[in-house]
């Protein structure tokens, strides 16, 4: 699994996500909040599928998980 895959594969979804964000109107504090806490997340998912990719195999043996279970993970849109 390599990092620019995961870059490649990140950049479609959030451009996808941008234009969602951009196209709505958020006046409610609340739902400021929630949209920042909303994306704290998909950054966090994102961050930690990066890693993951760049895991060897070695350390994929030692938790688990196959190359397969990995590609996967990697290939899910960060909002999932």
């Amino acid at each position: 699994m390599s990092g620019v895959y995961v870059e490649a594969k990140l950049g479609q979804h959030f451009d996808v996500c941008e234009d969602v964000v951009l196209n709505k109107k958020i006046t409610d504090s609340s739902s400021k909040e929630n949209l920042f806490s909303r994306v704290d997340v998909w950054i966090q998912r994102s961050r930690q599928r990066k890693q993951l990719a760049q895991l060897s195999q070695h350390l994929l043996n030692d938790i688990g998980l196959t190359e397969e279970m990995v590609a996967k993970e990697i290939a899910k849109p960060f909002w999932k």
